[in-house]
Protein backbone atom coordinates (compact mmCIF):
# COMPACT_ATOMS: atom_id res chain seq x y z
CA UNK A 1 0.00 0.00 0.00
CA UNK A 2 2.93 2.28 0.65
CA UNK A 3 4.17 1.79 -2.40
CA UNK A 4 0.86 2.46 -4.18
CA UNK A 5 0.56 5.56 -2.05
CA UNK A 6 4.18 7.00 -2.90
CA UNK A 7 3.80 6.29 -7.16
CA UNK A 8 0.73 8.61 -6.75
CA UNK A 9 2.70 10.97 -5.09
CA UNK A 10 5.32 10.97 -7.55
CA UNK A 11 2.74 11.11 -10.30
CA UNK A 12 1.02 13.84 -8.98
CA UNK A 13 4.43 16.28 -8.48
CA UNK A 14 5.99 15.34 -11.77
CA UNK A 15 2.50 16.72 -13.48
CA UNK A 16 2.28 20.05 -11.30
CA UNK A 17 5.96 20.78 -11.34
CA UNK A 18 5.86 24.60 -11.77
CA UNK A 19 8.77 26.20 -13.46
CA UNK A 20 10.64 29.71 -12.79
CA UNK A 21 11.30 32.45 -16.11
CA UNK A 22 13.82 35.33 -14.89
CA UNK A 23 13.89 38.02 -17.08
CA UNK A 24 16.00 40.91 -16.39
CA UNK A 25 16.39 43.91 -18.76
CA UNK A 26 18.72 46.96 -18.74
CA UNK A 27 20.54 49.41 -20.93
CA UNK A 28 24.13 49.69 -21.70
CA UNK A 29 24.94 53.59 -20.93
CA UNK A 30 28.91 54.97 -21.57
CA UNK A 31 31.44 57.39 -20.54
CA UNK A 32 34.19 57.04 -23.31
CA UNK A 33 35.30 53.81 -23.26
CA UNK A 34 34.01 52.56 -19.99
CA UNK A 35 30.26 51.30 -19.97
CA UNK A 36 27.75 49.72 -17.85
CA UNK A 37 24.48 48.02 -17.87
CA UNK A 38 21.57 50.36 -15.76
CA UNK A 39 18.77 48.06 -14.62
CA UNK A 40 15.25 49.48 -16.87
CA UNK A 41 12.24 49.12 -15.11
CA UNK A 42 8.65 49.56 -16.81
CA UNK A 43 9.88 47.42 -19.60
CA UNK A 44 7.07 45.32 -21.15
CA UNK A 45 8.41 41.74 -21.09
CA UNK A 46 6.41 38.55 -23.19
CA UNK A 47 7.39 35.38 -23.06
CA UNK A 48 5.52 33.36 -26.17
CA UNK A 49 5.71 29.86 -26.06
CA UNK A 50 6.37 27.55 -29.05
CA UNK A 51 2.77 26.74 -29.11
CA UNK A 52 1.44 30.63 -28.67
CA UNK A 53 0.47 30.45 -25.28
CA UNK A 54 2.17 34.05 -23.89
CA UNK A 55 3.17 35.31 -19.98
CA UNK A 56 3.55 38.94 -20.07
CA UNK A 57 4.31 41.63 -17.15
CA UNK A 58 6.66 44.31 -16.28
CA UNK A 59 10.04 44.88 -15.04
CA UNK A 60 10.20 46.24 -11.73
CA UNK A 61 12.63 49.01 -10.25
CA UNK A 62 15.69 46.65 -10.38
CA UNK A 63 14.68 46.01 -14.07
CA UNK A 64 13.36 42.41 -13.22
CA UNK A 65 9.99 40.54 -13.43
CA UNK A 66 9.76 36.58 -12.92
CA UNK A 67 6.91 34.40 -14.37
CA UNK A 68 6.00 31.23 -12.74
CA UNK A 69 4.77 28.33 -15.31
CA UNK A 70 3.77 24.65 -15.90
CA UNK A 71 4.81 24.73 -19.65
CA UNK A 72 8.28 23.85 -21.11
CA UNK A 73 9.82 24.02 -24.57
CA UNK A 74 10.91 26.76 -26.17
CA UNK A 75 9.90 30.29 -25.58
CA UNK A 76 10.83 33.58 -27.06
CA UNK A 77 11.52 36.20 -24.76
CA UNK A 78 10.82 40.15 -26.12
CA UNK A 79 11.38 43.11 -24.16
CA UNK A 80 9.76 46.57 -25.23
CA UNK A 81 10.52 49.99 -23.81
CA UNK A 82 9.92 53.41 -25.31
CA UNK A 83 13.98 53.84 -23.77
CA UNK A 84 14.97 51.06 -26.23
CA UNK A 85 16.28 51.66 -29.64
CA UNK A 86 14.29 48.59 -30.72
CA UNK A 87 12.42 45.82 -29.13
CA UNK A 88 14.87 42.95 -27.69
CA UNK A 89 14.44 39.57 -28.51
CA UNK A 90 16.19 36.23 -27.89
CA UNK A 91 14.67 32.60 -27.28
CA UNK A 92 15.66 29.81 -24.81
CA UNK A 93 14.27 26.60 -23.33
CA UNK A 94 12.78 25.67 -20.29
CA UNK A 95 12.73 22.39 -19.07
CA UNK A 96 9.52 20.81 -17.27
CA UNK A 97 9.50 22.52 -13.83
CA UNK A 98 12.73 24.53 -14.52
CA UNK A 99 14.54 27.64 -13.90
CA UNK A 100 15.36 29.94 -16.73
CA UNK A 101 17.53 33.44 -15.65
CA UNK A 102 17.77 35.38 -18.88
CA UNK A 103 19.61 39.17 -18.84
CA UNK A 104 19.43 41.86 -21.99
CA UNK A 105 20.22 44.57 -23.18
CA UNK A 106 19.65 47.03 -25.03
CA UNK A 107 22.70 46.66 -27.85
CA UNK A 108 23.01 50.62 -28.58
CA UNK A 109 24.62 52.61 -25.22
CA UNK A 110 24.23 56.07 -24.96
CA UNK A 111 26.00 58.44 -23.58
CA UNK A 112 26.44 59.35 -20.16
CA UNK A 113 28.22 62.86 -19.21
CA UNK A 114 30.07 63.49 -16.14
CA UNK A 115 28.37 66.24 -13.44
CA UNK A 116 30.97 69.04 -13.18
Amino acid sequence: MAILIAAAYFTYASLTRTGEIRVGVGVNGCIDTNCVTLPLPEADVTVTFADGHKLSGKTDATGVTNFRTDRSGEVTITATSPLLSEPITTTADISDGGYLSVDMADPAPFKLVRAS
